[in-house]
């Protein structure tokens, strides 16, 4: 599937997006729709608007560190810290998906999909935990790029100035 659209489009393509956040919070419990949810991400992710694709990236970071996180949270109840982990990986499902969520209404890029843990929805901004974000240059004039021009159009690569 092939969309052509700009950040604050909806369509399809959104519509796909938010039925796959939904699938993983369902899958708090039935566990079978957060690995459908998992097969549509990788499916669409390929046609998908550059800013779109950002959405696809965090969703599938999202499915497989929480797949991490269950696996050794299931490890570890037998000595009881494995509860705490099963907590913390559910506290964390439910920020991701809803700042997912929240991006996707808004019709944005998720500004940082390779992100473990969500810091955006709580006030902070990735720049605030990643000092090299001020050190990059745009490819085509070798000038210094705000973080928040770079959060605007999603990768480095892409070029701001042209």
């Amino acid at each position: 599937m092939v969309e052509i659209s700009t950040p604050g489009a909806t369509g399809a393509g959104t519509t796909i997006a938010k039925i796959i956040y939904i699938l993983y919070l369902v899958g708090i419990f039935i566990a079978l729709t957060g690995l459908v949810g998992m097969i549509m991400a990788y499916v669409n992710r390929s046609g998908a608007p550059r800013w779109l694709q950002s959405h696809y990236r965090f969703q599938i970071r999202t499915f497989w560190i929480g797949l991490l996180y269950l696996l050794v949270g299931a490890g570890l109840t037998g000595i009881g810290v494995g509860w705490l982990i099963i907590l913390g990986w559910l506290i964390w499902l439910v920020v991701r998906c809803a700042e997912g969520l929240r991006y996707l209404d808004r019709g944005e890029a998720h500004p940082n999909p390779a992100t473990c843990f969500s810091l955006s929805i709580m006030g902070k901004n990735s720049e605030d935990f990643h000092p090299a974000a001020s050190a990059l240059k745009c490819r085509d004039c070798s000038r210094k790029l705000a973080p928040s021009r770079l959060r605007d159009n999603f990768h480095p690569l892409f070029s701001p100035c042209g």
